[in-house]
């Protein structure tokens, strides 16, 4: 995510806006996030997977919730 806002950071559309007076929280509103929130989106529902999946393992092992709280891990284990 840094790259990518980095890239934006240099673009000409930026340099254009701050050149017609407008503040950094604009540019960021206005300009940044709508650009950067897809990426993030996707990097987002990629990972959600990958920890629920070591959530579970840790579960599995007796290192994860309490016994009370249902989760995947616990299941499997009582299983």
């Amino acid at each position: 995510m840094r790259t990518q806002t980095e890239a934006l950071r240099s673009s000409e559309y930026i340099a254009a806006e701050r050149s017609m007076g407008a503040g950094t929280t604009r540019i960021l509103a206005v300009h940044v996030l709508p650009n950067v929130l897809g990426p993030l989106l996707i990097l987002v529902s990629m990972d959600v997977p990958a920890v629920i999946a070591v959530e579970a393992g840790l579960s599995f092992l007796g290192m994860g919730v309490r016994p009370p709280t249902p989760d995947w891990g616990a299941i499997l284990n009582d299983g």
